[in-house]
């Protein structure tokens, strides 16, 4: 389970994976996600990330 957190602290999008570092280079790289190419998500107002 990973939590992003936008320029304010609050959580932005929480998921859960098996392989983290594979999905934040699906939402931060290579920016194919569902929820960064419908808008739900910009990742320019992610600060940090907990798991």
């Amino acid at each position: 389970m990973y939590c992003m957190y936008d320029l304010d602290g609050k959580p932005a999008y929480a998921g859960k994976t098996s392989g983290l570092r594979g999905r934040l280079r699906q939402h931060f790289i290579r920016q194919d996600s569902s929820v960064v190419s419908y808008g739900r998500l910009d990742i320019w107002d992610i600060a940090a990330v907990d798991w």
